[in-house]
């Protein structure tokens, strides 16, 4: 009998490094993450690599008191807007550093994905 959990929740991160990044972008199995209260800091090429995963379904990025900068931010957007297998997602900015340019580029992004549900 094998055991397969696709489901995963990390704390306790402050940054999102390139090898979780990476993990992410090549996962065959992973289908539920759950990144909520680590206070995440997206540098500019230390991405979620959202628009490369396949697999994911539901997304929990709780960016309580975040640092993304604006490459981040960007990044983000960019990320979600060509991801095509999220269904839920969950983005709490309360107390959040976004902007209003970070906002308006996530808003966009948001609109334009075809594939949310929640």
């Amino acid at each position: 009998m094998s055991v397969v959990s696709t489901k995963l929740f990390v704390s306790s991160i402050l940054t999102l490094g390139k090898s979780l990044a990476d993990a992410l972008s090549n996962n065959t199995t992973l289908t539920s993450l759950d990144l909520s209260l680590n206070q995440l800091k997206l540098e500019a090429g230390n991405t979620l690599m959202l628009h490369n995963n396949t697999t994911l379904k539901d997304l929990n990025l709780d960016f309580y008191n975040n640092h993304l900068g604006l490459e981040g931010r960007k990044t983000l957007a960019d990320s979600l807007y060509k991801n095509t297998t999220l269904k839920d997602l969950n983005l709490n900015f309360y107390n959040n550093y976004l902007g209003p340019k970070g906002g308006k580029a996530l808003a966009d992004s948001l609109h334009k994905n075809t594939t949310l549900k929640d």
